[in-house]
């Protein structure tokens, strides 16, 4: 059995600010550790990826004909932005980050910019699912929830978070992280730490366990 398991940098180790995450750490370490004799587990981890590059990843994974697949993503296409990406790119190539830094709170209010809008988010997915080897046993793994914090540094991040899960809940075969935990979350409010890659890696093995050839 294949398993193949597609993430943004929420499967990828951490160094952020002092709270660190080794790979053993990691729920796809985990996974490969607890199924090591019974299946193949592949993780393709990308930070900073939207579902549009998960997607064009996957050409590359289809031909291993995985039995299951997980994806998770979606805070980077969900989360307010005060510049597109391009702009961005502008801005930092000009150097103008410490001019603009002050309006960052106010133009994401203003702006109301995300990387993926919600109509690509549901366009995206449906391309996904029209892969034959993709379609057969699909898992999205739902997007943390915000903390109080999170909202005041990043305005609008609850109600986008709440309005991507929904558009991911569609999906037959959805795992919720609704009542994910905030002590399972880094202090940067979006990144797993310890404790939370146990928990996806639990919810993700009962999956595997209820799927095992």
């Amino acid at each position: 059995m294949k398993v193949l398991i597609l993430t943004d940098s929420l499967g990828l180790p951490r160094n952020s600010n002092g709270e660190f995450v080794k790979y053993e750490e990691t729920y796809p370490y985990l996974l490969k550790k607890e199924f090591a004799d019974k299946l193949e587990l592949i993780h393709v981890g990308i930070g900073g990826a939207t579902i549009e590059d998960i997607r064009k990843q996957i050409s590359y994974y289809t031909v291993l004909d995985p039995d299951l697949t997980f994806i998770q993503c979606g805070i980077v296409d969900c989360a307010p932005r005060a510049f597109r990406k391009f702009e961005s790119k502008v801005i930092k190539k000009l150097k103008f980050d410490v001019f603009f830094k002050p309006l960052v709170r106010f133009l994401r209010i203003y702006r109301k910019h995300t990387y993926t809008s919600q109509r690509m988010f549901k366009n995206t997915i449906q391309r996904i699912k029209k892969d034959p080897n993709m379609a057969k046993n699909l898992h999205f793994i739902g997007i943390l929830p915000a903390h109080d914090d999170y909202e005041k540094i990043m305005p609008g991040i609850k109600s986008q978070i709440e309005i991507y899960n929904s558009i991911l809940a569609k999906e037959k075969n959805f795992i919720d992280n609704s009542d994910f935990p905030f002590s399972g979350i880094l202090k940067d409010y979006h990144h797993l730490n310890k404790e939370g890659n146990q928990l996806i890696y639990s919810k993700l093995s009962d999956v595997i366990k209820r799927n095992i050839i």
